[in-house]
């Protein structure tokens, strides 16, 4: 049957055929091209019914080169041919969203693998329709919208300034001179941004100490004790950090910082706040409870003890070094 398929035998029809996807730029355009054509035998007649082998390619050259799109129909997309007459959507099988049609294009038809027809046929300007998805060659869909809410996942650089009426979210901005009447940032809204401290810096915004009233530190850091003597009237501002007068420590207790050193220190009032024992090296007594009566004694050195009341009856005596309760009658005395 290959050979009795007549090479010239076929007819193109675009112009009128294509007619149905041009239409206003903005709609969806279908990708398809309506390709209509008849076969005969070598006597001219129309070729039997049936379902035929059909290649479609698209070249940029009348003759040669590489085709820059192809479409096979075989298998479950063989064509159908009815009276020598069939009629395929090229594009349908192998989609041409890649091909620009902003070129001249040539159709080459293959037949049952029985060779590529001559000559390619040429495709009218209707297939251009496709470029009316484009601007530029730029996708329609790449074009922000200026009548409706958009977004734009590129980075936009506008060379004449922006002006926005109305309540604007921007994430990230980078902007060389910008008017804003009302700013916010995190949540908080600011209208105006004023402050003998405020200074403009070549352009960047800083923070002028020297303009700080004498609540403040005149620097960042308050690594001096001058500097805190500016916020706490009770400090000297001499050397380490002094208070000339009685300090009243609420918070942390006494006990909490570990390297605490207290010089001098008369009156300290031991009350709320104070936990533990105060050991013998401290000038306690290393002991947190006692009972009426009690009697402190050195029991070693540096180690004090505590001796309960003795009853009636009994004296004090050393007993190895150390004092212990008796039973007079144990001394011969009534």
């Amino acid at each position: 049957m290959m050979q009795s398929l007549r090479k010239i035998g076929y007819v193109v029809v675009l112009l009128g055929l294509l007619s149905g996807f041009i239409g206003v730029a903005l709609a969806q355009v279908n990708q398809q091209i309506n390709y209509q054509g008849k076969l005969t035998d070598v006597t001219g007649q129309a070729v039997a019914n049936g379902a035929y082998d059909m290649e479609f390619a698209l070249y940029t050259v009348a003759s040669g080169g590489a085709a820059v799109w192809t479409e096979s129909r075989t298998g479950g997309n063989q064509v159908t041919v009815t009276n020598g007459l069939f009629s395929v959507m090229l594009g349908e099988v192998n989609s041409l969203s890649g091909v620009d049609f902003s070129q001249t294009l040539y159709l080459g038809v293959n037949i049952d693998n029985d060779g590529e027809m001559t000559p390619r046929k040429i495709l009218g300007s209707v297939p251009s329709a496709f470029q009316a998805q484009e601007l530029g060659g730029v996708a329609s869909s790449s074009f922000l919208r200026s009548d409706e809410d958009d977004t734009a996942s590129g980075l936009l650089t506008f060379s004449g300034g922006l002006v926005s009426n109305a309540s604007s979210t921007i994430t990230e901005l980078t902007t060389g001179t910008s008017t804003i009447t009302t700013l916010v940032i995190n949540g908080e809204t600011f209208t105006a941004i004023t402050g003998s401290g405020l200074v403009n810096s070549g352009g960047t915004l800083t923070v002028n100490t020297n303009d700080f009233a004498g609540a403040f530190a005149t620097t960042t850091d308050f690594d001096t004790s001058a500097e805190l003597r500016a916020i706490l009237t009770d400090e000297t501002g001499t050397g380490a950090v002094v208070f000339a007068n009685s300090p009243t420590l609420i918070s942390p207790n006494l006990g909490t910082p570990s390297n605490l050193i207290l010089s001098n220190a008369t009156g300290l009032p031991l009350t709320t706040g104070v936990t533990g024992t105060l050991p013998i090296a401290r000038g306690g007594t290393n002991l947190t409870t006692y009972s009426t009566g009690d009697l402190l004694y050195a029991s070693a050195a540096n180690t004090l003890a505590r001796r309960g009341i003795g009853t009636a009856g009994q004296v004090l005596q050393v007993n190895g070094g150390v004092p212990t309760w008796v039973a007079t009658s144990s001394l011969g005395i009534d």
